[in-house]
């Protein structure tokens, strides 16, 4: 039997979503590629320029593609890379500890968006699993359909013209113990 065309799609789907370790190596690599790309264009550009924004790409990559533990990972290297460009830009801070202030504030914005994006992925991968499962049984439903009716109580077929027993004491199997 041969699942309709939805569910063939949302199993393809689901299998190109399934991590394996040379693709979360390669999303990796990529991530860190990213995230050098964005510090060194940081640093260049000096402190007055900011590149803030471009830090959370390379974490929502890696938390939606291998997973919160990679995503956290990317997010404190993230926080790392801002702080050591800002540093190497000679940012002035009227106190010296501002730049860790700083740097922990964007560190905990990095986390944040890697644990709010790695979760909306389980959410929607388990969302997409149930869904899967609601039209097999769907499906099951609508194959039964044209089966005969059994007996719930003994589970044997019964004439689907004759009328149906009303009661435990009506059935053909109990009137014969009387």
């Amino acid at each position: 039997m041969q699942a309709p065309p939805r569910v063939a799609e949302l199993k393809d789907r689901y299998l190109l979503l399934q991590p394996s370790a040379a693709r979360n190596r390669i999303l990796m690599a990529a991530s860190a590629a990213v995230l050098l790309l964005i510090g060194w264009l940081d640093n260049i550009t000096g402190y007055e320029f900011g590149f803030f924004i471009f830090y959370f790409i390379p974490v929502a990559i890696a938390s939606w593609y291998v997973g919160r533990r990679h995503g956290l990972f990317i997010a404190v290297a993230s926080a790392i890379c801002w702080y050591l460009s800002d540093r190497y830009t000679n940012h002035p801070y009227s106190k010296a500890y501002f730049i860790y202030w700083e740097m922990f504030m964007r560190l905990i914005s990095f986390i944040t968006t890697s644990l709010t994006v790695s979760r909306i992925r389980q959410m929607l991968t388990n969302e997409e699993h149930l869904n899967a499962k609601l039209e097999r049984t769907l499906q099951e439903l609508t194959a039964l359909k044209g089966m005969p009716p059994r007996c719930v109580g003994c589970h044997v077929l019964h004439d689907p013209i004759a009328p149906r027993p009303s009661a435990e004491r009506d059935h053909p199997q109990n009137a014969a113990k009387e």
